[in-house]
């Protein structure tokens, strides 16, 4: 069953609220922060999959649609935790002793609520095939969030048929700030207009004289 690939965020959170107890309209609405419009397609689309049927009073997690959130679920924890044990090995913080412990696949298949699925080993190929390695240390929260985000660009660059992809990513805000610094000047040099010649020679000087606290305001502002 290829469940990942027939399923989104918003049904996932849908199949997930309504497995704990019978989901209402109201209450699906407020969980997926969706339009009704959307949720309403959404409920459809996995009604007419047998995933989810409609009682009385909401909305039921089917059989089919347990064994599906089942194996969703299972791969996205092997991918959180195969993500935190990497990065403890890259960064050190464990012992060297200690990486086939946090490395082998035995380890990895020892997990409780394994589902007997094809989705189980193609989740363990991609936790293996990925590697996201980082030059700082980040706590679980910003470890996951990394490779959600990784396995999201790189799903973006790989078409149909292809196999590997290397993607890249890189940040040097002082190397940055001194790009736009000289294109500031090259505007200033072009500038007719006294007024706004002015009011760019203030910024560049803001610019040089605050560098720490803006780079520190440009990361909250784009990159937060």
């Amino acid at each position: 069953m290829r469940a990942e690939a027939s399923l989104g965020a918003t049904k996932l959170t849908i199949l997930r609220e309504s497995a704990v107890s019978e989901s209402t309209w109201s209450k699906l609405v407020k969980s997926t922060g969706v339009s009704e419009k959307v949720l309403s397609e959404h409920l459809r689309d996995l009604r007419g999959k047998g995933l989810l049927v409609r009682s009385e009073t909401g909305y039921i997690v089917t059989n089919k649609g347990r064994e599906v959130l089942k194996e969703l679920t299972f791969a996205e924890e092997m991918r959180k935790q195969k993500l935190v044990q990497r990065l403890l090995v890259v960064q050190k913080v464990v012992k060297k002793s200690d990486m086939f412990r946090f490395e082998s696949v035995p380890a990895l298949l020892g997990l409780s609520e394994k589902p007997l699925s094809l989705t189980r080993y193609e989740a363990i190929a991609v936790i293996e095939a990925l590697e996201v390695r980082c030059d700082l240390d980040l706590d679980p929260y910003a470890t996951v969030k990394a490779y959600e985000e990784a396995l999201k660009l790189l799903g973006a660059a790989m078409e149909s048929g292809t196999k590997s992809a290397r993607l890249t990513v890189s940040l040097d805000l002082e190397s940055g700030f001194a790009i736009a610094e000289k294109q500031l000047e090259r505007e200033i040099e072009a500038e007719q207009d006294r007024h706004r010649r002015q009011k760019l020679e203030n910024i560049l000087q803001q610019l040089k004289e605050e560098r720490d606290s803006l780079m520190e305001d440009a990361r909250k502002r784009f990159l937060c």
